[in-house]
């Protein structure tokens, strides 16, 4: 029975670029930072708006 390779080389290609799973991890990271840094905008002026209201 012949085997399936494109799935098999399709993984070994993509485990094969130097530094993508550290690629990805960095750009993971810089979006879950910057997610952050967008909530913490918006309480921050929530906050604010609340204050002055009163």
């Amino acid at each position: 029975m012949p085997r399936d390779d494109k799935s098999e080389t399709s993984q070994k290609s993509a485990s094969a670029i130097i530094g993508y799973e550290d690629f990805l991890t960095e750009i993971k990271t810089r979006i879950s930072s910057a997610q952050l840094r967008a909530a913490v905008a918006v309480n921050k002026e929530l906050l604010l708006l609340y204050w002055q209201i009163g």
